[in-house]
């Protein structure tokens, strides 16, 4: 293996699996030692990655309807700037093409906002927030992958 090139290996967690890595790994990143998870959790689908068995990123994909939503991606300080959090989130899309989402939708702040962009993600104003401190940002799979159509 050449130096500086991360081995890694993503996992989907599915409603009911055991999200233990999921819950280190916000801790990390989040600086408290608690049980980050929310009532969400248990109705996502999540993303863990693994560099030789050490989870150091996860995320998230809540369905609501037609909605498809990311969030709460996270990678460990030590790992960023490695491309980790493109792997966390292209993972995600790809969950959520095989479930024929036609847009992927993620609420981030500013500071993140370039990093979206750079996967493909662009603002969505016509999307209410009560957040002021967020951005709205949408992917259209379609577009994204280069495809005419799923699932059909």
């Amino acid at each position: 293996m050449k130096e500086g090139k991360l081995m890694l290996e993503g996992r989907y967690l599915l409603f009911g699996d055991d999200y233990g890595d999921v819950i280190k790994v916000r801790n990390q990143c989040l600086d408290v030692d608690c049980n980050s998870n929310d009532s969400m959790d248990s109705e996502a689908i999540h993303v863990i990655v693994y560099e030789n068995n050490h989870p150091i990123a996860c995320g998230r994909m809540l369905i609501r309807g037609e909605d498809f939503l990311f969030d709460r991606i996270y990678v460990i300080e030590s790992k960023r700037r490695n491309r980790v959090g493109d792997f966390v989130v292209r993972l995600l899309i790809e969950k959520a093409n095989l479930m024929c989402a036609e847009d992927v939708l993620v609420s981030c702040k500013e500071d993140s906002r370039v990093f979206f962009e750079s996967i493909g993600f662009r603002e969505r104003r016509d999307l209410c927030d009560r957040n002021k401190d967020q951005v709205n940002m949408c992917l259209n799979l379609e577009t994204f992958l280069n495809k005419k159509s799923c699932c059909k």
